[in-house]
């Protein structure tokens, strides 16, 4: 904000309506320098949460926009951690990325005040993911008005009773069969030897009790457990080797023979990360080589571990097209950019119609407008620039908002057109004052384009 006002005076009007800030919500991030972050979390006996971003980044955007300015996700971060955001490009981030090995943004670090790393976590998460994971980090135990929310929900009710259905289960499988209560008992007990581990495990999996707490607590032992058939049951249930370059045909054919309920688990929701993330770090390394056959690949095979898991087509499509958007970005490809933003804009045109309430609307509107934002990263090109303002006043024409003023006047100002542009900007900030709406993306534009 500062850096704005020092490089531009705005006019009275405009200036006067671009003050009109919000109540702050959300993570509050702590500003200094990385010794002086580490020494306020000593000081407050707290872990340290650290945003590492890019400014091209398009799912960088999207988790500060959409979850941490979640209150909920707010509450529980400023309550336990000394929260922290850097750019990895730049300053004590390009020293910071390198020292955490960071190769794919938002990477998300959970580390103690000796910068030992405690946990990490890669690319966009939905607000409650989120919070489920961190809270797995801090222990939610010491959380309780947060658990409490947990335990009134009835998703949570309905997991007690199935943990209670499972529990029963278990006790009639013991009494059915003797032989394998003794291993349980042995195991139970303590035992751990590889013999015993291989009988547990393949006497378990004849009896298909697939319990992927189970594989948890049997990790660590993993390695000393020979057979043959071992390396699909415990692909099953998580614990893998990361992805190589390659078809996924063998963790497929795992994912096949696992159940709606083991996807949804915990663990399955980390396995499908883990897998996740090792493939957005290949399409990283096809970037890097500009090797886009193997980015081609990679996607499709994205395609099919988010479709084996499940997932909407909808959150499939947003990931591979935020991917998309990634790999145009780090090769420096604009015309890869266009075709993808000219391909994209229609369908959210529909969706955008086809949405039920105001709030829906507004949200698929501004996911256009931070679609149509990502040419910020690239020199200006005016054929394709003329092109991106025409599909940001299409944008305009779905709805007027702050927002979609906002990419218009970015495309406006980079082609040139700083009257135009300024008109723009005073009729958005009209707008927004005049009914209430955040004009804060509109300001940034103003504050970063305006010559």
């Amino acid at each position: 904000m500062q850096l704005a006002l020092r490089r531009f005076l705005l006019p009275g009007f405009l200036f006067g309506i671009i003050f009109t800030l919000t109540g702050q919500s959300g993570i509050q991030f702590t500003e200094g320098t990385w010794d002086e972050v580490r020494s306020k979390a000593l000081e407050e006996n707290k872990m340290i949460f650290m945003d590492v971003y890019t400014t091209w980044c398009g799912p960088c955007k999207r988790m500060s926009q959409n979850v941490f300015t979640d209150p909920q996700v707010g509450v529980f971060f400023n309550q336990h951690f000394i929260n922290y955001q850097v750019d990895a490009e730049r300053g004590e981030g390009i020293g910071l990325s390198n020292q955490y090995q960071i190769g794919a943004y938002p990477t998300m670090l959970f580390v103690d005040y000796n910068g030992q790393l405690i946990h990490k976590m890669t690319g966009y998460r939905p607000s409650e993911p989120f919070l489920d994971e961190a809270m797995s980090v801090a222990d939610p135990q010491h959380v309780p008005e947060i658990a409490q929310k947990y335990k009134e929900d009835l998703s949570y009710q309905r997991m007690l009773l199935q943990q209670e259905k499972e529990k029963q289960n278990f006790m009639a499988t013991l009494q059915k069969n003797p032989t394998f209560a003794i291993t349980y008992q042995k195991y139970a007990l303590g035992e751990r030897n590889p013999e015993l581990l291989s009988s547990y495990i393949l006497q378990r999996e004849e009896l298909k009790l697939r319990d992927t707490n189970v594989w948890k607590e049997i990790a660590p032992y993993l390695d000393t457990v020979q057979h043959p058939d071992l390396a699909v049951f415990a692909s099953r249930s998580l614990w893998r080797k990361e992805v190589k370059d390659g078809p996924l045909e063998q963790e497929l054919t795992y994912l096949s023979q696992m159940s709606s309920p083991e996807k949804f688990s915990f663990a399955g929701r980390t396995w499908y990360d883990a897998v996740r993330d090792d493939l957005l770090e290949q399409v990283q390394l096809a970037a890097n080589s500009k090797d886009s056959a193997l980015a081609v690949a990679t996607w499709d095979h994205l395609q099919a571990w988010s479709e084996g898991f499940e997932k909407s087509q909808q959150e499939i499509h947003q990931l591979i097209r935020d991917s998309k958007i990634n790999y145009a970005e780090e090769t420096g490809n604009l015309k890869t950019l266009q075709s993808l933003v000219r391909m994209e804009i229609p369908d959210l045109h529909i969706r955008y119609d086809s949405a039920a309430d105001v709030t829906r609307k507004r949200e698929i509107l501004r996911e256009a407008v931070d679609l149509l934002l990502t040419y910020q990263g690239f020199e200006t090109d005016k054929s394709i620039f003329a092109d991106g303002l025409a599909l940001a006043e299409q944008v305009l024409s779905w709805e007027q908002h702050p927002d979609s003023y906002a990419a218009v006047a970015f495309f406006q100002f980079r082609l040139g057109a700083s009257n135009e542009a300024n008109l723009t900007v005073r009729d958005g900030m009209i707008l927004g004052k005049r009914n209430g709406l955040d004009t804060s993306l509109l300001f940034k534009i103003f504050a970063k384009e305006k010559p």
